[in-house]
């Protein structure tokens, strides 16, 4: 076969066509793929999650983190109540959607906006942006990891619906002897 001009030019125009044709597969794919995954850049996302949306530090009073035996279901537990102060200092309301104790490894609730006379009053377990809240973390433990009178360190967590968790570390936990009002710290 020779290569005159004509048969070299008309080569060229198949493999080019050729190319433009694996462009415009190549094209499909790629919106085929970002209409199933998504964008590819972060910024091109609706909400960019944020890493830092809390700062929790533990409520000052006596007896803000304790514990103390009580009955649920008919079994004894050991109930666990840690007070706090949750700053929101994120773009974003924060809703907290948890709490988490390490060793042993517990999951409970948070709770925000409570009586003092220790009623739930679940007003909301959102944070606005730039706002404080005061909130209370419980936890029921079976079998009971201390006993007595005695007092326990933990570590805990508030989790929120970003999947953050703001640990507080080390927290002693005081017993509370039976009798005294287990729901509010005094």
């Amino acid at each position: 076969m020779a290569w005159d001009i004509p048969t070299v030019s008309g080569l060229a125009g198949v493999v080019l066509a050729s190319l433009g044709i694996l462009g415009k597969i190549t094209g499909a794919i790629d919106w085929l793929r970002q209409r199933v995954t998504g964008p590819r850049s972060p910024s091109a996302a609706l909400v960019e999650v944020p890493r830092k949306t809390l700062i929790t530090i533990l409520d000052l009073r006596a007896h803000s983190c304790r514990w103390g035996m009580d009955f649920f279901g008919g079994r004894a537990v050991m109930r666990v109540i840690c007070e706090a102060k949750a700053t929101n200092v994120s773009t974003y309301a924060v809703q907290l959607v948890g709490a988490k104790m390490r060793r042993p490894p517990i999951v409970g609730r948070a709770v925000i906006g409570f009586r003092a006379d220790g009623d739930d009053e679940e007003l909301s377990c959102t944070i606005p942006s730039l706002a404080t809240s005061h909130l209370r973390m419980e936890f029921a433990i079976e079998p009971p990891i201390a006993e007595g009178p005695r007092s326990f360190k933990a570590d805990v967590a508030l989790l929120d619906q970003f999947g953050n968790e703001h640990w507080l570390r080390n927290v002693r936990f005081r017993h509370l002897p039976a009798g005294r009002v287990l729901t509010k710290a005094g």
